[in-house]
């Protein structure tokens, strides 16, 4: 009896292990897939909530509308679960944890300003299908090549020299007759800055407060708290000097993963965490008077809720419904207020794109810029928007090429997320790669010395 089993299966004891090992990887990407799903819904309604009864009634004035339409939360509902699915279940490149902030700040925002802040189907269409085609296109099996001849270098000094060079360019430029370190005063100062901050400046401004971000980022991995020191100084002067607060909003958030993309489960830490942190505004959001002080002032958390919600999440959807609505009966611009198009196309907009969105939004006139949905279709439509969203893409698999051959999982993550982020929420995709140094990100990334990071 021994013998026939042996012969009839002769595998079969080294079978049952295996079995026994996919079912727990089965299992496990199952849980994972499920509590995705939980968190992401749970992120929809709390966000939802916290609209309704918090952000629509204080900003009704901004045109911030309150309409609920039932018939879209299940087109909502089932592009969020779909997400869920297609978010990976572990961490192993860098575009795996930019896939899951790409639903956090753009995705479900977008799903709850659809449902309940009367955003265009237009406007939530081509921002649900360009996350598919970012997510698609990173998998694109477009050769990199491979800079390793350059050979690798350190470049954390570097980047700390060019982030001072901006900063001094901006301080001999503007002065410091207009410094401050007011936190609801940068649109009058980013105002100015574009005023006398002009012509191959603006490049060189731009790449160095990029550079500013960049050494924060090195200078964190590597311990390098001289260098530390130095940039914080200088995210300072660009913040008191332009009103740009990008180096201090990423910190924060560059400390935090700097320790937890070390994790494998990193993605599910993340939902988990922004899911959190939007159930308690959600439920805070039921008492208005919870936001003021005994003298009537709107308090510390009120700040940290509006930075985070108002402003990181539910504007950046407004803003792109405006340049929907906008260029939907106005001419695209086919890249006429980009050098990319050589000066050969006619400007015909009476200020520049995120002016002239200002003053659509309001007559006082604000400084309105956004991701690749709407600046995609100001230049070409829906095909502007779907090229925007693969060169995106692209950019993911050239970071996670590089990331996989320098062995630099996480250093590469850190780098390259400012830009990933811009590019999907608050900056047009060539002005990024080329004026804001996403381009440059991934050169470091490509040129960043071997090492071998720990893991969970």
């Amino acid at each position: 009896m021994t013998d026939s089993i042996s012969m009839s299966n002769p595998q079969g004891l080294s079978e049952r292990p295996h079995s026994i090992r996919w079912s727990y990887a089965t299992k496990r990407a199952v849980f994972i897939k499920l509590a995705y799903a939980a968190l992401i819904l749970a992120m929809y309604c709390g966000l939802a909530q916290a609209y309704t009864n918090l952000w629509q009634p204080l900003f009704a004035y901004s045109d911030f509308v309150q309409s609920y339409i039932p018939q879209r939360e299940i087109e909502a509902l089932l592009v969020l679960s779909m997400a869920a699915l297609l978010i990976p279940a572990s961490y192993r490149r860098p575009s795996d944890v930019y896939m899951c902030i790409a639903v956090i700040t753009a995705l479900v925002p977008t799903a709850v300003m659809y449902v309940y802040g009367n955003t265009s189907a237009t406007t939530a269409y081509l921002t649900f299908a360009g996350l598919a085609i970012v997510y698609a296109s990173r998998n694109v099996p477009v050769p990199i090549p491979n800079l390793g001849w350059i050979g690798p270098f350190d470049a954390t000094l570097p980047v700390t020299a060019l982030a001072i060079g901006g900063a001094l360019l901006a301080a001999y430029i503007m002065g410091f007759d207009d410094f401050s370190f007011a936190l609801f005063d940068v649109y009058s100062r980013r105002h100015i800055a574009s005023e006398k901050i002009t012509d191959y400046a603006v490049y060189a401004v731009s790449l160095g407060l990029t550079a500013s971000s960049l050494a924060i980022i090195l200078s964190l991995h590597t311990r390098n708290m001289i260098t530390l020191i130095i940039n914080l100084i200088v995210a300072s002067l660009y913040f008191g000097l332009i009103g740009n607060k990008a180096p201090f909003m990423t910190l924060p958030i560059i400390i935090a993963l700097n320790s937890a993309l070390r994790r494998n489960n990193i993605i599910l830490y993340m939902l988990f965490i922004t899911c959190a942190i939007i159930a308690v505004l959600a439920v805070l959001a039921n008492d208005l008077s919870f936001w003021y002080t005994e003298n009537g002032e709107l308090n510390t958390t009120f700040s940290f809720a509006s930075t985070f919600e108002r402003r990181s999440l539910l504007l950046p959807v407004w803003v792109n419904d405006a340049y929907i609505k906008y260029f939907d009966t106005h001419d695209k611009l086919y890249w006429a207020y980009s050098r990319l198009s050589f000066g050969m196309v006619p400007q015909i907009l009476p200020f520049d794109p995120p002016y002239t969105i200002g003053y659509f939004l309001d007559k006082n006139g604000m400084h309105a810029n956004t991701g690749f949905v709407g600046t995609g279709y100001m230049n070409a439509g829906t095909f502007g928007v779907f090229l925007y969203a693969v060169l995106i893409g692209l950019c993911c698999r050239a970071i996670d090429f590089y990331a996989s051959l320098r062995g630099t999982k996480v250093l590469s993550t850190l780098i390259c997320l400012p830009g990933f982020t811009s590019a999907i929420t608050s900056s047009e995709v060539p002005t990024e790669l080329i004026t804001h140094g996403w381009i440059v990100a991934i050169l470091l990334v490509a040129l960043s010395p071997p090492q071998k990071e720990p893991s969970s």
